[in-house]
Protein backbone atom coordinates (compact mmCIF):
# COMPACT_ATOMS: atom_id res chain seq x y z
CA UNK A 1 0.00 0.00 0.00
CA UNK A 2 3.07 2.27 0.99
CA UNK A 3 4.75 1.42 -2.40
CA UNK A 4 1.87 2.51 -4.33
CA UNK A 5 1.26 5.74 -2.65
CA UNK A 6 4.86 6.37 -2.95
CA UNK A 7 4.42 5.61 -6.55
CA UNK A 8 1.37 8.12 -6.92
CA UNK A 9 3.50 10.47 -5.32
CA UNK A 10 6.66 10.08 -7.73
CA UNK A 11 4.11 10.63 -10.28
CA UNK A 12 2.36 13.39 -9.53
CA UNK A 13 5.70 15.03 -8.64
CA UNK A 14 6.62 13.91 -12.73
CA UNK A 15 3.25 15.44 -14.05
CA UNK A 16 3.80 18.69 -11.78
CA UNK A 17 7.52 19.08 -13.28
CA UNK A 18 5.93 18.48 -16.55
CA UNK A 19 3.23 20.94 -16.00
CA UNK A 20 5.57 23.27 -14.89
CA UNK A 21 7.75 22.62 -17.82
CA UNK A 22 5.06 23.17 -20.15
CA UNK A 23 3.92 26.37 -18.26
CA UNK A 24 7.45 27.64 -18.97
CA UNK A 25 7.22 26.40 -22.66
CA UNK A 26 4.23 28.27 -22.89
CA UNK A 27 5.36 31.72 -21.38
CA UNK A 28 8.35 31.26 -23.62
CA UNK A 29 6.15 30.62 -26.55
CA UNK A 30 4.23 33.87 -25.61
CA UNK A 31 7.32 35.90 -24.91
CA UNK A 32 8.71 34.83 -28.27
CA UNK A 33 5.55 35.70 -30.52
CA UNK A 34 5.84 38.73 -28.17
CA UNK A 35 9.39 38.99 -29.64
CA UNK A 36 8.60 38.67 -33.12
CA UNK A 37 5.82 40.35 -33.30
CA UNK A 38 7.70 43.59 -31.93
CA UNK A 39 10.65 42.48 -34.55
CA UNK A 40 8.10 42.89 -36.89
CA UNK A 41 6.90 46.09 -35.97
CA UNK A 42 10.10 47.52 -36.05
CA UNK A 43 10.40 45.78 -39.43
CA UNK A 44 7.66 47.71 -40.67
CA UNK A 45 9.32 50.88 -38.79
CA UNK A 46 12.65 50.90 -40.71
CA UNK A 47 10.71 50.03 -43.93
CA UNK A 48 8.41 53.12 -43.12
CA UNK A 49 11.90 55.15 -42.92
CA UNK A 50 13.47 53.91 -45.55
CA UNK A 51 10.27 54.88 -48.17
CA UNK A 52 10.42 58.83 -46.41
CA UNK A 53 14.46 58.55 -46.94
CA UNK A 54 13.64 57.73 -50.52
CA UNK A 55 10.79 60.21 -50.80
CA UNK A 56 13.02 62.62 -49.71
CA UNK A 57 16.30 61.70 -51.36
CA UNK A 58 13.76 61.95 -54.65
CA UNK A 59 12.45 65.12 -53.57
CA UNK A 60 16.27 66.69 -52.72
CA UNK A 61 17.14 65.25 -56.37
CA UNK A 62 14.18 66.75 -57.86
CA UNK A 63 15.20 70.08 -56.07
CA UNK A 64 18.66 69.67 -57.29
CA UNK A 65 17.15 68.81 -60.91
CA UNK A 66 15.00 71.89 -60.53
CA UNK A 67 18.17 74.06 -59.55
CA UNK A 68 19.96 72.48 -62.20
CA UNK A 69 17.48 73.11 -64.85
CA UNK A 70 16.93 76.91 -63.39
CA UNK A 71 20.45 77.63 -64.08
CA UNK A 72 20.52 76.53 -67.25
CA UNK A 73 17.81 78.80 -68.21
CA UNK A 74 19.26 81.27 -66.92
CA UNK A 75 22.82 80.78 -68.80
CA UNK A 76 20.65 80.33 -71.85
CA UNK A 77 18.56 83.82 -71.05
CA UNK A 78 22.05 85.25 -70.92
CA UNK A 79 23.34 83.58 -73.97
CA UNK A 80 20.35 84.84 -75.61
CA UNK A 81 20.55 88.30 -74.06
CA UNK A 82 24.07 88.43 -75.26
CA UNK A 83 22.92 86.92 -79.06
CA UNK A 84 20.38 89.93 -79.39
CA UNK A 85 22.53 92.49 -78.28
CA UNK A 86 25.26 91.17 -80.88
CA UNK A 87 22.31 90.89 -83.43
CA UNK A 88 21.18 94.42 -82.87
CA UNK A 89 24.97 95.79 -83.10
CA UNK A 90 25.49 93.89 -86.32
CA UNK A 91 22.31 95.35 -87.45
CA UNK A 92 22.58 98.74 -86.37
CA UNK A 93 26.40 98.80 -88.60
CA UNK A 94 24.93 97.64 -91.20
CA UNK A 95 22.26 100.18 -91.78
CA UNK A 96 24.87 102.80 -90.71
CA UNK A 97 27.22 101.18 -93.53
CA UNK A 98 23.86 101.60 -95.74
CA UNK A 99 23.33 105.16 -94.71
CA UNK A 100 26.47 106.15 -95.39
CA UNK A 101 26.46 104.08 -99.33
CA UNK A 102 23.65 106.16 -99.63
CA UNK A 103 24.98 109.34 -98.98
CA UNK A 104 25.42 110.79 -101.98
CA UNK A 105 22.24 109.79 -103.25
CA UNK A 106 19.00 111.82 -103.23
CA UNK A 107 15.13 110.94 -104.56
CA UNK A 108 13.53 113.09 -107.23
CA UNK A 109 10.23 112.63 -106.58
CA UNK A 110 7.24 113.38 -109.47
CA UNK A 111 9.15 114.14 -112.45
CA UNK A 112 7.38 112.99 -115.45
CA UNK A 113 8.59 110.26 -117.43
CA UNK A 114 7.81 110.49 -121.08
CA UNK A 115 9.52 108.34 -122.94
CA UNK A 116 8.25 105.31 -120.73
CA UNK A 117 11.39 102.98 -121.17
CA UNK A 118 13.37 104.63 -123.67
CA UNK A 119 13.50 107.66 -121.25
CA UNK A 120 17.24 108.79 -120.78
CA UNK A 121 16.59 109.32 -117.28
CA UNK A 122 19.94 111.45 -116.70
CA UNK A 123 18.88 113.89 -118.97
CA UNK A 124 15.83 113.95 -117.91
CA UNK A 125 16.86 115.15 -114.23
CA UNK A 126 19.29 117.04 -116.01
CA UNK A 127 16.70 119.45 -117.48
CA UNK A 128 14.41 119.53 -114.36
CA UNK A 129 17.53 120.80 -112.32
CA UNK A 130 18.26 123.33 -114.72
CA UNK A 131 14.61 124.57 -115.84
CA UNK A 132 12.51 123.83 -112.70
CA UNK A 133 14.99 124.52 -109.96
CA UNK A 134 16.98 126.62 -112.08
CA UNK A 135 20.72 125.85 -110.61
CA UNK A 136 23.13 127.40 -112.53
CA UNK A 137 26.24 125.23 -114.49
CA UNK A 138 23.80 121.95 -114.27
CA UNK A 139 26.34 120.34 -117.06
CA UNK A 140 29.13 120.65 -114.46
CA UNK A 141 27.27 118.16 -112.15
CA UNK A 142 28.21 114.78 -112.33
CA UNK A 143 26.63 112.06 -111.54
CA UNK A 144 27.64 108.25 -111.07
CA UNK A 145 24.35 106.60 -111.66
CA UNK A 146 20.24 108.16 -112.14
CA UNK A 147 17.63 106.09 -112.60
CA UNK A 148 13.82 105.28 -111.26
CA UNK A 149 12.40 103.22 -109.12
CA UNK A 150 10.39 100.10 -109.42
CA UNK A 151 7.16 99.59 -110.94
CA UNK A 152 4.31 101.91 -109.27
CA UNK A 153 0.93 100.47 -108.95
CA UNK A 154 -1.05 103.79 -107.83
CA UNK A 155 -0.50 105.22 -111.26
CA UNK A 156 2.06 107.75 -109.64
CA UNK A 157 5.57 108.53 -111.50
CA UNK A 158 8.28 106.56 -110.54
CA UNK A 159 10.74 108.56 -108.17
CA UNK A 160 13.97 109.17 -109.78
CA UNK A 161 17.22 107.90 -107.41
CA UNK A 162 20.28 110.12 -108.53
CA UNK A 163 23.83 108.79 -107.05
CA UNK A 164 26.47 111.76 -107.51
CA UNK A 165 30.40 112.15 -108.20
CA UNK A 166 30.93 114.63 -105.78
CA UNK A 167 29.37 115.16 -102.08
CA UNK A 168 29.70 119.10 -103.10
CA UNK A 169 27.03 118.40 -106.06
CA UNK A 170 25.10 116.32 -104.01
CA UNK A 171 24.85 119.25 -101.08
CA UNK A 172 24.35 122.31 -103.24
CA UNK A 173 21.35 120.76 -105.07
CA UNK A 174 19.45 119.84 -101.64
CA UNK A 175 20.30 123.29 -100.31
CA UNK A 176 18.97 124.31 -103.00
CA UNK A 177 15.42 122.50 -102.74
CA UNK A 178 13.68 124.37 -100.35
CA UNK A 179 14.10 127.18 -101.75
CA UNK A 180 13.92 126.78 -105.68
CA UNK A 181 10.61 124.34 -104.60
CA UNK A 182 9.17 126.19 -102.33
CA UNK A 183 6.20 126.98 -104.85
CA UNK A 184 6.15 123.91 -107.06
CA UNK A 185 4.88 121.47 -104.30
CA UNK A 186 4.38 118.85 -106.90
CA UNK A 187 7.84 118.15 -106.63
CA UNK A 188 9.96 117.04 -104.07
CA UNK A 189 13.92 116.31 -103.15
CA UNK A 190 14.95 114.01 -100.06
CA UNK A 191 17.73 112.10 -99.10
CA UNK A 192 17.62 108.63 -99.66
CA UNK A 193 17.94 106.36 -96.64
CA UNK A 194 17.68 102.40 -95.92
CA UNK A 195 13.66 101.36 -95.49
CA UNK A 196 14.28 100.92 -91.99
CA UNK A 197 15.93 104.43 -91.25
CA UNK A 198 12.94 106.02 -93.08
CA UNK A 199 10.32 103.93 -91.40
CA UNK A 200 12.11 105.36 -87.38
CA UNK A 201 12.29 108.47 -89.24
CA UNK A 202 8.56 108.58 -90.05
CA UNK A 203 7.68 106.95 -86.51
CA UNK A 204 10.00 109.80 -84.63
CA UNK A 205 8.30 112.72 -86.85
CA UNK A 206 4.68 111.27 -86.37
CA UNK A 207 5.45 111.42 -82.45
CA UNK A 208 6.55 115.05 -82.43
CA UNK A 209 4.03 115.99 -84.03
CA UNK A 210 1.72 114.28 -81.56
CA UNK A 211 3.49 115.92 -78.93
CA UNK A 212 3.46 119.39 -80.58
CA UNK A 213 -0.36 119.03 -80.77
CA UNK A 214 -0.60 117.97 -77.48
CA UNK A 215 1.25 121.52 -76.54
CA UNK A 216 -1.10 123.14 -78.84
CA UNK A 217 -4.21 121.43 -76.86
CA UNK A 218 -2.93 122.11 -73.83
CA UNK A 219 -2.20 125.99 -74.16
CA UNK A 220 -5.58 126.70 -75.75
CA UNK A 221 -7.14 125.41 -73.47
CA UNK A 222 -5.45 127.12 -70.86
CA UNK A 223 -6.42 130.76 -72.63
Amino acid sequence: MSQRIHRLQRLEHVMNDKLSKLDLLEKFAEEFEKFENHISKMSNEINDIKNVQQKHSQTINKQENHHQTEDRVRHLERSNRKLESENFELKENFLELQSHSMKYNLIFGRIRNQDGYEENTEEVLRSFLSEDMEIPHVGDIQFQNVHRLGVRFDGKERSIVARFTRFSDHERVNRAAASRLKNKPQFSIYQQYPPEINDRRKKTHSENEGIQKAKTTRKASVR
